[in-house]
């Protein structure tokens, strides 16, 4: 299937919803107060559809895959570590 849109791409509506819903978890009031946690999860979030986006303008299917790889780096390196850092009892910091 040829796509002549990045917006019609499953994996980049997958990232908006994977960023939906990152942007949802973290306007819980849990994450009041922690401004660099919330801020460090949305940006990586919002960057892995960028990264899609990115790698299709570029307009070959090497420069697709290349963006692809980076938006899957992006996903997992900041986020996972962040999620799983130790939280204090009173709340995140």
């Amino acid at each position: 299937m040829k796509y002549e849109r990045f917006e019609d791409l499953p994996v980049w509506k997958a990232a908006i919803d994977f960023a939906l819903r990152v942007f949802a978890l973290t306007s819980d009031r849990a994450f009041n107060g922690a401004g660099d946690l919330r801020d460090q999860l949305q940006r990586s979030s919002l960057s892995i559809s960028q990264n899609v986006a990115e790698g299709f303008e570029r307009g070959s299917t090497n420069e697709l895959l290349y963006y692809l790889r980076r938006a899957r780096l992006r996903r997992r390196k900041p986020i996972r570590p962040a999620l799983l850092r130790p939280v204090p009892p009173d709340g995140p910091s």
